[in-house]
């Protein structure tokens, strides 16, 4: 065991003592690294472990010093050359060490992973592992690294493929000063990159071109032949010359004389004439210069006017560019900006340079009286908007609405009337489809406050009728409490009109490729009583429900587990998409979208639907408006499924009503509807009606 004290004292920097203490240390091991331990290398070594670098050793500092030369001296080589920063050691980076463990970087994986890898690889591998013995060779100007060990486990390969060392036992350090073997090319003798052999007791130099001598320090002169003509310069320079030419010559020995008219420096269609070393321009008539570049300026006269127009010269010529405003040869004229009529709405235009203002009739405000002057307070009903006329003010109305505050309904110009109190719907132009009456219309379990008129045989029995009870508009609506739920004839079918609506292209027939409808409704209970009525688009032929699915449902509060409660509408709708029941030719169905939730139960609510035919199949759209706020847009639920299974398409003339509550249970109260409206038209023309149809179940106009 080494002795802890002697570390810390002089004695322990003594190489005799170091070198008797290493060889007790490491009796058993065979390894050459006492040669290394010269007084030099000492010194060298306290170089690196003066951590402070004051030029002395501390007690810890030599302690650390000779523990790691007598426990592991493969730290002091690493440590030694880990402080070389004049070049970068095929080393692993030396992080350490404690007692005989040494810490470094990660090396990578062992150098046999690599015999099965591409050539071009192994090439590589083997050309730095020469690399590095002549970095051991010659890398250091002290010491000679010889490494007596070449088996493959002791070397890595890293992740960049660089080979590293990375056992040190049989490493060996040769001070250069004590070997026999002296390199006479260690000095560097030979000059401007020359290589060195060395021999024994002498060297030669390996000169590159161009150079010449013992020591490769003459430039040999490639001017000697005098290969540059006429009168050039020749420059020598390494292992080539250059000719510096005279003036009007060109090429590698100056032998070509140049023609100056090549880069055509005369201008505006001169003739060039080339002589030795210069050359003249023959101008073109209204040209002048050197090199015909002068243009008779014909603006000297400054001939535009008005303003800062700008004149630009021509080829004996000139052109004005005109101000703003202004027109004509010589920009004398003033463009009068008022003939295209700017001002709209009767407001009067003047005139003025580059521009025009516009005097506004009275409601007409804006750079082209295009604005409606607003009214201070809004007096039209229902989103209404009020502009200031001459008059005083004007309503512009909503869609639907009509009247000086846009207060009344709008049911266009084909408006059925006579209906009286307690009528069945079936009495005026309204039908059962291709039924002669309502199916299961009568024997209710409830009757109207009134007397009836139906072909039931008790007086105020059926399932709906004309009401005097809740009017929107004038003095009845219709309520349809109950009914027959059929799918095709037997319910409620509205006038249909004589245009039908739907595709146009090809084999289709239709009149109109749009359609428009509008109706109001309340719910005829106080509370939500589950009733659930549909209205749909219906076929002429008053036997199917034609393209769209819209639902008005009830939906009590108290029902546990509901999805949604309230008075809500809402549509079915093709799901998912268009594309995946064109392709798939089976949409998915019972997917319902919610257009309006939570309506107010007690108040009148409108829905507004329009459909617009697309020369596609699978392509008709649906828009929903619900209280002229709640939008949504969809596809044609049951044309989809038409489309899917084959069966003929279906146009659209009128309005079927469908109860989806059961019947002749007086719980269900329904609904009242009024002020019914529907048209015909085409989506190109959308303010053109084809033909319209309209009630508000009154027995007279209203006014």
């Amino acid at each position: 065991m080494i002795s802890k004290t002697i570390l810390v004292t002089d004695d322990a920097l003594k190489l005799s003592w170091l070198r008797d203490a290493w060889q007790i240390a490491h009796k058993d091991e065979q390894i050459a690294f006492e040669s290394c331990m010269t007084v030099k290398h000492i010194e060298e070594l306290k170089k690196v472990y003066d951590q402070n670098a004051d030029g002395q050793l501390s007690k810890t500092e030599q302690a650390y010093m000779m523990t790691s030369l007598l426990l592991n001296p493969e730290a002091a080589v690493l440590n030694y050359f880990a402080s070389r920063r004049d070049r970068e050691w095929p080393f692993p980076k030396y992080l350490g060490a404690c007692g005989r463990v040494i810490f470094v970087e990660n090396g990578g994986k062992l150098l046999d992973v690599s015999l099965e890898s591409p050539w071009k690889q192994r090439a590589n591998l083997a050309v730095q592992l020469l690399d590095m013995i002549d970095t051991f060779r010659n890398g250091d100007p002290d010491w000679i690294v010889m490494f007596l060990d070449f088996r493959y486990e002791n070397f890595a390969v890293d992740q960049y493929g660089r080979l590293k060392l990375i056992d040190f036992d049989g490493v060996v350090l040769i001070d250069r000063e004590e070997s026999d073997d002296t390199d006479e090319c260690a000095s560097g003798p030979c000059e401007n990159s020359a290589t060195c052999h060395d021999w024994v007791n002498y060297y030669t130099c390996n000169c590159t071109s161009g150079w010449e001598g013992t020591h490769c320090e003459i430039n040999t002169d490639e001017c000697a032949s005098s290969p540059c003509l006429n009168s050039a310069a020749c420059q020598d320079n390494v292992n080539y010359y250059t000719c510096d030419c005279t003036p009007g010559y060109r090429g590698v020995h100056c032998e070509e004389d140049i023609d100056e008219c090549v880069s055509d420096p005369c201008w505006n269609s001169a003739t060039c004439h080339d002589h030795v070393n210069y050359y003249t321009c023959e101008c073109a008539d209204g040209y002048s210069g050197t090199h015909c570049e002068i243009d008779i300026n014909e603006c000297q006269s400054s001939p535009c006017r008005n303003g800062s127009s700008t004149c630009v010269d021509r080829v004996n010529g000139y052109i004005c560019l005109c101000d703003p405003g202004w027109e004509g040869v010589h920009c004398e004229i003033d463009i009068n900006e008022c003939v295209s009529q700017p001002c709209l709405n009767q407001g009067r235009c003047f005139d003025i340079v580059n521009g025009y203002g516009c005097f506004c009739r009275y409601g007409w405000i804006g750079t082209h009286c295009d604005i409606n002057r607003p009214c201070p307070t809004n007096p039209c009903e229902n989103d209404g908007h009020c502009i200031m006329v001459p008059e005083g003010f004007r309503c512009l109305c909503y869609r639907g609405w009509t009247g000086t505050y846009c207060e009344k309904v709008f049911l266009g110009e084909n408006v059925e009337v006579d209906w009286q109190l307690g009528e069945s719907i079936t009495r005026g132009e309204w039908s059962a489809g291709n039924e002669a009456n309502l199916i299961q219309d009568c024997r209710q379990s409830d009757r109207f406050p009134f007397r009836t008129y139906n072909q039931c045989n008790r007086p105020g029995d059926g399932g709906q009728a004309i009401s005097n009870e809740a009017p929107h508009s004038g003095n009845f609506s219709w309520h349809f409490k109950r009914g027959y739920s059929s799918l095709g004839g037997g319910t409620p079918f509205s006038t249909g009109l004589n245009t039908w609506a739907g595709r146009k292209d090809g084999q289709y027939s239709a009149g109109a490729d749009s359609f428009y409808a509008s109706f109001f409704f309340k719910l005829a209970n106080d509370r939500l009583d589950e009733s659930k009525i549909a209205v749909v688009a219906g076929n002429p032929h008053g036997d199917e429900r034609a393209s769209n699915y819209l639902e008005i449902f009830a939906e009590p509060e108290q029902r546990a587990g509901a999805r949604f409660r309230g008075l809500h509408v809402r549509v079915a709708d093709s799901y998912p998409n268009y594309t995946y029941c064109s392709v798939t030719k089976n949409c998915i169905a019972g997917h319902f979208s919610y257009i309006a939730e939570n309506l107010t139960i007690t108040t009148w609510h409108r829905i507004e639907m329009t459909l617009h035919a697309k020369p596609v199949d699978y392509f008709d759209e649906w828009h929903y408006v619900v209280d002229q706020k709640y939008h949504f847009s969809g596809g044609a639920y049951f044309q989809t499924e038409r489309y899917d299974k084959g069966w003929p398409y279906e146009y659209v003339n009128r309005l079927k009503f469908q109860p989806r509550h059961d019947n002749y249970k007086k719980k269900y109260l329904g609904f009242f509807f009024d002020d019914v409206y529907y048209k015909a038209f085409d989506a190109e023309e959308k303010f053109d009606t084809i033909e319209e149809y309209g009630t508000s179940f009154e027995p007279i106009p209203l006014p």
